[in-house]
């Protein structure tokens, strides 16, 4: 992993994605120790969530280093309710002891910039939005038109606020 960020840092990039439970949480902390000038996403594969409850996941990839954790977004290709979403949110904001920093809310999971001012109204101006999949089925000579028209969206939504 390190030689995939030292990678990355040749290309100028200033962020990475990791998956905890993959890695590890105590990779995934060392990663972020290591690299404190670097972004570190948290992205949920193979979290589990079958044997432990969403938010407590959420809050382990704060405990991982994790600057934004990724997670489904009601009504996507997943199945979580939006208390459940909300509670994710919650508990990568929350207070915690130690000085343990927030985490960015990143919902995700089959959004769309149809989606964008429900989803910025639901948790507040202090959430990353990952909208890929659907900008990824436009035809390629589409790609950066479909992803203008996304950062349109959340530009107009700021604009209405």
């Amino acid at each position: 992993m390190r030689d995939q960020i030292a990678r990355l840092r040749d290309a100028g990039l200033r962020a990475a994605m990791a998956a905890p439970m993959i890695a590890g949480l105590s990779n995934a902390q060392a990663l972020a120790q290591e690299n404190p000038d670097l972004v570190l996403f948290g992205h949920p594969s193979m979290g589990g969530a079958a044997r432990t409850t969403p938010p407590a996941l959420r809050k382990l990839f704060r405990l991982g280093g994790a600057d934004a954790a990724i997670f489904p977004h009601f009504g996507g290709r997943f199945g979580y309710s939006l208390a459940t979403c909300r509670a994710i949110a919650e508990a990568l904001r929350g207070s915690w002891p130690h000085n343990f920093s927030d985490a960015m809310p990143t919902p995700a999971g089959g959004m769309t910039p149809a989606r964008v001012q429900e989803m910025l109204d639901f948790y507040g101006p202090d959430t990353m939005l990952l909208v890929g999949g659907v900008l990824l089925k436009a035809p390629p000579e589409r790609l950066t038109a479909e992803a203008a028209g996304f950062v349109r969206a959340v530009a107009e939504h700021g604009a209405a606020q």
